[in-house]
């Protein structure tokens, strides 16, 4: 069985859950209409730093309208998550930041155990990194201000798992529990920052100033041309690079490939075409360059979790 709730939904029966507050922790009893356990929220100093730990008896699907989200650094020690076509699985960690609309998180069954770090806006890294051009591209960009959405997941490693064990069995009370937690989170974000670093090592060349401007310029020509796209091939000839160098800066600037791109933006203006009401499924389908209606609904669904008639119908209500 499974549980469908709007993430307003999800949030307010944790919010009317009784639990302990204090000056910097507020620990949330997991709602009895989902399962046991806790989630506890500790204030730091820049940094939220939430830990889940609970069991879900059923598996729960959560209806994202739309999330400004955070940066976010997390580590799933135990249980499984999927949210906008990525699945994470016990002993992965990720790091994620930018706007998710009209996706749905699915929870399974089971326990979860997982470390969550929020940061509210960049400045914190910037505060600690003098030397910019030594990280990841993704993180220069998220400093510099460009936050195009992103999303990597990578392995657990021996080295994150003894900090993340030191974080949930903190020997300190107060404020030294602070400093010392704040310290630890830091320390997980440099550690998942050197395996960005050490990935991009391994897979990319580092690119040039203007390789970059020139995949933007590509990702621009996508989004320009969701109905009949350039080929690949083409795309790049117009932006002056070969395809390789397209399909590796591609990834390598926003996180997915050209098609995962052109893939994503096509949902979400089929997404907006459709709450507008003014076309049918078939025409919505034919704007964002799918002749073939199943297809669409087949992608569609995929992305969003529900067909277009489904989500047209639940509009109009």
């Amino acid at each position: 069985m499974t549980i469908t709730l709007s993430n307003r939904e999800y949030d307010e029966l944790w919010r009317n859950s009784h639990g302990l507050e204090s000056d910097f922790e507020t620990i949330e009893k997991c709602p009895q209409q989902l399962g046991n356990g806790h989630q506890r929220w500790i204030f730091l100093n820049g940094i939220d730093l939430l830990i889940h730990d609970y069991e879900f008896r059923d598996d729960l699907a959560i209806t994202l309208h739309e999330d400004p989200g955070c940066i976010e650094f997390g580590f799933q020690m135990l249980g499984n998550h999927q949210c906008r076509d990525r699945t994470r699985s016990s002993r992965q960690n990720f790091v994620e930041w930018g706007t998710v609309k009209n996706a749905i998180a699915q929870k399974s069954a089971g326990r979860i155990l997982q470390v969550d770090i929020h940061l509210d806006s960049p400045e914190l890294l910037q505060y600690f990194c003098t030397s910019e051009s030594s990280l990841p591209l993704a993180i220069q960009q998220l400093i510099t201000g460009n936050e195009q959405p992103y999303n990597h997941i990578g392995s657990i490693t021996p080295e994150m798992k003894l900090v993340l064990e030191q974080i949930l069995n903190c020997p300190y009370q107060g404020a030294t529990k602070q400093m010392y937690l704040g310290a630890k989170c830091l320390e997980l974000i440099a550690m998942k920052i050197a395996q960005l670093s050490e990935v991009n090592r391994k897979t990319y060349p580092r690119l040039s100033r203007s390789e970059i401007d020139q995949i933007q310029q590509a990702k621009d020509i996508i989004s320009q041309n969701l109905c009949n796209p350039p080929s690949l091939l083409s795309l790049a000839r117009q932006v002056g690079l070969n395809d390789c160098t397209l399909k590796r800066g591609f990834r390598q600037v926003f996180g997915t490939s050209v098609f995962g791109y052109l893939h994503d933006r096509r949902m979400e203006y089929a997404r907006k075409l459709l709450e507008e009401q003014a076309m049918t499924i078939t025409g919505v389908a034919a704007m964002v360059g799918y002749a073939n209606r199943g297809h669409f609904a087949a992608a569609f669904r995929k992305k969003f979790g529900v067909t277009p008639s489904h989500y047209l119908s639940h509009r109009r209500v």
